[in-house]
């Protein structure tokens, strides 16, 4: 009988041990995990702030005085100078999605335009642009969360 018990002492140090080691390992990962997404979010909200400014003279109100080809392309680069220089490396799949028709939509209305770089974007054409700026702003919010209502002291609703 001895053996039975020694058996069993040993199976169940092994048993614990290892949920011991599983335990462990899955709260160090998860520590490590939240650690990640914290930096992640705190890089993505400072070079999201520089892409941020770039998209303003597309917005909804307040347009900018006259939106040629020429401010396209100057856009066009400046964005692709962020993208490489400053945030492309933050972006999640669907901000770079968004990125990229945003640069698909101004490379198309500068082509459209070649011949007439200095001529006034229509309103439809500024319109599809906007939308393309708007879906990639939200987008931007979306991977930092700051469109989400607090977890903890929200005194909106009292």
């Amino acid at each position: 009988m001895e053996n039975a018990d020694l058996l069993k002492a040993i199976i169940g140090f092994l048993l614990g041990a290892l949920s011991s080691y599983v335990g462990l390992y899955w709260k160090v990962k998860k520590e490590l995990q939240a650690q990640y997404d914290k930096e992640l979010r705190a890089e993505r909200l400072k070079v999201y702030a520089a892409l941020w400014k770039q998209l303003q003279p597309r917005a909804k109100y307040s347009r900018p005085d006259r939106v040629t080809a020429s401010s396209l392309k100057k856009m066009s680069v400046d964005l692709r100078q962020w993208y490489f220089e400053v945030g492309g490396l933050f972006m999640s799949e669907r901000t770079r999605d968004d990125y990229f028709a945003l640069q698909d939509e101004l490379v198309e209305k500068i082509s459209a335009s070649q011949d007439h770089l200095d001529c006034e974007l229509s309103d439809k054409d500024f319109e599809a642009l906007r939308k393309k700026g708007r879906r990639l702003r939200t987008a931007t919010t979306i991977d930092v969360g700051s469109r989400n209502k607090p977890l903890i002291g929200d005194d909106a609703s009292a």
